[in-house]
């Protein structure tokens, strides 16, 4: 999905799944984030989720968690850091896949970032049939500050 997101020749693309819905203002958030930390190399990801509140509506962290219920990166970030890395067999254990290698090796050991919204914009609803959740594990992944409908306005970065 990045590959051919990027092969329209943008410069950021968004990934998401179809069991996550996204608030109102998603695309603005995104918009935003894109422009805002384009040029911060201490940025690898923006993600649109926050399992619980860590400030208002306008407000977006720098993140020592990555929130794989919809996300984006830049070109140059694609290329130089997570593509050649992309994990589709489990190879880095003990998690494997993606989602852990960004989590645990570009975030936690590298000391990337991820921007995220202290309000979650978006929620995860694959509770039953999915591939990486199960009933059992669904509480981990649901949203508490989840915010459907999100008036435009103004973003900032907080310290939280």
């Amino acid at each position: 999905a990045a590959e051919s997101g990027f092969g329209t020749g943008t410069d950021f693309v968004i990934i998401a799944e179809d069991d996550t819905p996204v608030s109102t203002d998603i695309l603005e958030f995104y918009s935003w984030a894109r422009e805002k930390y384009a040029g911060d190399e201490e940025i690898i990801t923006v993600c649109g989720h926050m399992h619980e509140a860590r400030g208002g509506l306008a407000d977006v962290v720098r993140d020592t968690h990555f929130g794989a219920w919809i996300w984006g990166t830049w070109r140059d970030r694609w290329d130089r850091y997570l593509c050649d890395d992309w994990d589709h067999t489990y190879r880095n254990k003990p998690h494997g896949g993606w989602d852990w290698r960004i989590s645990e090796h570009w975030i936690d050991r590298l000391g990337f970032r991820a921007i995220a919204p202290a309000m979650s914009r978006s929620q995860d609803i694959g509770e039953h049939g999915g591939v990486h959740a199960s009933p059992a594990d669904f509480a981990n992944a649901v949203s508490s500050c989840w915010v459907p409908d999100v008036e435009p306005q103004d973003y900032r970065e907080i310290s939280a």
